[in-house]
């Protein structure tokens, strides 16, 4: 029941409740060369966060990146692997390629201009520098972070005693555990799971977990549209099983949820869809139904491309999906099928939902953007099935 806020000023994360209206609860600093790029929350006592010095951020390269959401047409794993280079990937720059002089005085000119360079010898850039830190009631754990780029921190809780941070990067296709070490305070990375369940192709981009009666569920999407879906039962990782599917990516965001017995995961994609797959208690660990869209064909008109979504979020029968564009769309189940009951259109890319209901059983979603925080109420004596809209309550920027 509550929601992060990161910000690129000193000043680096807010926990904000809702209860009776917003107030703020308490506030974080941290050495003003960092800013947060990520929070994941267990409960009211245990989270975390992940930070990063930009100063120590590799220069761009000349290689084409992804400026614009890809068509479900050219989504492929091809395409989309040039918007984030992997570690192993040797930058070339298409300016030197077939370049010979013409002259000798242009030889003359780029010896001399070689010669030069030796001369100068740069020294070896920074090694990347972050910061991953677990809080928890009886103490506060850290990790250093070098040589790559932290990507959706996920921290889950699982068996009876086990506790970790799930981490993506954007320079590899490694998923990391980072667990708390209580002799000296820090968080080691482990490798509790096979080699093959965490043989991933592409940069992992989006996490989340969830423990439940008979399961520990952890959904992992990826780059190039796979999603792993990872579940076992205890601390030891017992009866491990592992499912894989394959969309069109990349894939921004995850979640899932259970619901009356029921292991939901809805997906949300560059691409402009929102798709879910489900498993029944029934089923073996690694079955799971095929995809099932719940909508497809999002656009951004100003750009005449595909809306990205870029969140999605549960709740009981509702869910929730923001997109770069800046709508904010409510959807809800009914037999098995999902309508849209309500939009918004939002001045900004929306960056995080939390949905939820009231002290008084009312609906409420709490929405972050790139710029403001945004708060709706469920209008008293309507129903969001019929497609009632709610009230906007109030507007921070």
């Amino acid at each position: 029941d509550t929601i992060r806020l990161a910000t690129e000023s000193n000043l680096l994360g807010v926990h904000i409740s809702y209860k009776n209206g917003i107030k703020r609860v308490s506030s974080e600093t941290i050495r003003s060369n960092f800013i947060c790029i990520g929070h994941s929350q267990w409960d009211n006592d245990h989270n975390a966060s992940v930070y990063l010095n930009p100063s120590r951020l590799p220069v761009e390269s000349d290689e084409p990146t992804l400026s614009r959401p890809l068509d479900r047409d050219d989504a492929d794993a091809s395409v989309v692997s040039n918007s984030v280079p992997t570690a192993n990937a040797s930058v070339v720059s298409t300016k030197s390629l077939g370049t010979e002089p013409s002259s000798k005085s242009n030889a003359s000119s780029l010896n001399t201009e070689s010669k030069s360079k030796e001369k100068e010898a740069p020294s070896e850039p920074e090694k990347m520098d972050g910061r991953l830190v677990l809080r928890t009631p009886e103490a506060e754990y850290t990790a250093i972070l070098t040589g790559f780029r932290p990507l959706c921190p996920c921290l889950a809780c699982w068996g009876d005693l086990s506790m970790g941070v799930w981490l993506g990067s954007a320079d590899d296709s490694q998923l990391r555990l980072y667990m708390p070490n209580t002799a000296n305070g820090t968080l080691d990375l482990v490798m509790s799971l096979p080699s093959e369940v965490l043989a991933f192709k592409t940069p992992v981009l989006a996490i989340d977990f969830a423990s439940t009666n008979s399961l520990e569920v952890l959904a992992a999407a990826c780059q190039d549209g796979t999603i792993q879906l990872i579940t076992w039962k205890g601390d030891a990782f017992e009866e491990l099983g592992s499912y894989q599917v394959i969309v069109d990516g990349p894939i921004l965001t995850v979640r899932v949820q259970e619901s009356l017995g029921t292991l939901n995961v809805f997906v949300g994609s560059l691409c402009g869809y929102v798709c879910l797959l489900s498993r029944t208690e029934s089923q073996a660990p690694n079955q799971w139904d095929s995809p099932k869209m719940i909508v497809d064909g999002l656009r951004n008109q100003a750009i005449e491309s595909a809306d990205s979504v870029v969140v999605v979020n549960s709740y009981d029968n509702i869910v929730a999906v923001g997109t770069h564009g800046g709508r904010c769309i409510l959807y809800t189940r009914i037999h098995n099928r999902y309508f849209k009951v309500w939009e918004c259109q939002l001045p900004y890319s929306v960056h995080g939902i939390l949905v939820q209901k009231d002290d008084s059983e009312r609906l409420v979603l709490l929405v972050t953007t790139r710029r403001s925080l945004h708060l709706f109420l469920k209008t008293k004596g309507k129903d969001l099935s019929k497609g009632n809209d709610l009230e906007s309550q109030k507007t921070f920027s």
